[in-house]
């Protein structure tokens, strides 16, 4: 058989052309209609209704059945259930509009406990207390010792009496520790009021006024010596040598020594001139130094009050006692040379050109003082580097009291007679009517 006669014999008959599903559909609404016609359409109970009741009234509620009525058990436990789910709202409904206040209102910070403030406040007040408790054992002790035991004086006292101190200079040193007018009286009974020496002294707190004069005004054992004012580190150096006591270079090594360890920014000006005993020459540059520094502190008020560093102090001293030997000239001297300092001017004092070129008897030519140099004051104008020879104690004294004047210039005649001007014109007219 042919492909195209077998096609036509596949083809289906007119009658089973039709749509068995849309004949379906017909059907099935034909039967829905005639259902809804005779059965009347049910109304379900509400499902939150459906919540109290049975199984088989909820049953017979879907099927359209009417419930019979519940008796005895039945009903009580009916309303129960209605009671509790009646609640059950109730109490949802509460929550919701707690909820909702809450909402609406802003909820507050926790509180949060500060234990810091605490602490430190209870720290604040032990500390208090014990600092109390340290104060009252303190009061209560020093008040007993006081009452038992009396002053507690040191085992032995260390003073220094610089040189060329007065007897009343040397009693108001010992005052801290014994009578210094019974010393004085005893000076004066005795004649030995001029017969205090010098020196560093270690002293028992309970000699009695007898023995501390003995102790003040006796020789020393050793070989005495007396560096006089304008003396150099290398003429002290010479004279140990010259006198058998050191050798040659030993004082100035040991200068050298001291200076290092007490910081000094130089020795020259630093050793006060005066009378020492004569141990070794370590000891002898301590000892000039020590008493340097006792003068100083005695005057520690002035020296304050001076402006001056104790650098300036002793090298103005030093130049001082270079330019006169007169203790009625110096604190007029002192005058001029602060006084032209503060001015900025040169203070013209040849001695520092002599110091630096160690030379203190030759005429100097004019070209010395031409040359610029640290030293040469004639041209520089402040003060030198360092000290130019040791102070006396008058000089350091000059220097913390000077004299009330303007004067800036001053020269001395043939006779050694100090004459002072305010100007160099002043200054020039002076000169010629002295030479």
């Amino acid at each position: 058989m042919s492909e195209n006669r077998f096609k036509v014999q596949a083809k289906k008959p007119a009658s089973a052309s039709a749509d068995p599903k849309a004949e379906s559909r017909k059907k099935l609404e034909q039967a829905r209609v005639k259902k809804s016609a005779v059965l009347p359409r049910k109304e379900l109970p509400d499902v939150r209704d459906m919540g109290s009741m049975t199984r088989e009234e909820r049953i017979n509620a879907v099927l359209g059945k009417k419930p019979a009525a519940r008796t005895g058990a039945a009903a009580g436990e009916k309303k129960a259930r209605s009671e509790r789910y009646g609640q059950m709202k109730k109490d949802i409904a509460q929550a919701k509009a707690r909820e909702k206040k809450t909402a609406e209102k802003p909820a507050a910070a926790p509180v949060r406990k500060d234990w810091t403030g605490f602490v430190l406040k209870l720290s604040l007040i032990v500390l208090a207390l014990v600092l109390a408790a340290i104060v009252i054992i303190l009061v209560l002790r020093r008040s007993g010792s006081d009452e038992e035991a009396g002053p507690v004086l040191p085992e032995s006292i260390e003073i220094t009496v610089p040189a060329g101190s007065t007897a009343s200079e040397t009693a108001a040193i010992l005052s801290p520790w014994f009578d210094g007018s019974a010393f004085l009286s005893q000076l004066e009974a005795e004649g030995l009021s001029s017969s205090v020496r010098a020196g560093e002294y270690t002293l028992s707190p309970d000699m009695s006024t007898e023995e501390l004069v003995r102790t003040m005004t006796a020789p020393p054992d050793q070989d005495g010596l007396t560096i006089w004012p304008g003396y150099t580190v290398s003429d002290i150096d010479r004279m140990l040598a010259n006198r058998g006591l050191a050798a040659s270079g030993d004082f100035t090594r040991a200068c050298e020594e001291v200076r290092k360890e007490l910081g000094l920014d130089f020795i020259e000006g630093w050793l006060l001139a005066g009378e020492y005993a004569f141990q070794d020459c370590g000891s002898l540059a301590l000892s000039m130094v020590s008493s340097m520094l006792a003068l100083l502190r005695q005057n520690a008020a002035q020296a304050a009050a001076s402006g001056l560093s104790l650098n300036d102090i002793v090298i103005i001293a030093s130049m001082i006692n270079r330019e006169t030997q007169a203790a009625d000239q110096m604190s007029t001297i002192a005058a001029v040379i602060l006084n032209r300092l503060h001015a900025g001017m040169p203070l013209g004092i040849d001695s520092t050109t002599r110091y630096e070129l160690n030379d203190w008897s030759s005429s100097l030519p004019q070209s010395v003082f031409e040359r610029p140099s640290d030293y040469n004051t004639r041209r520089k104008a402040g003060l030198p580097p360092t000290g130019i020879g040791c102070p006396g104690k008058d000089a350091v004294l000059a220097v913390l009291f000077p004299d009330d004047t303007s004067a800036l210039y001053y020269l001395h005649d043939e006779e050694g007679r100090l004459y002072t001007s305010s100007t160099y014109e002043e200054h020039l007219a002076v000169y010629e009517s002295v030479h």
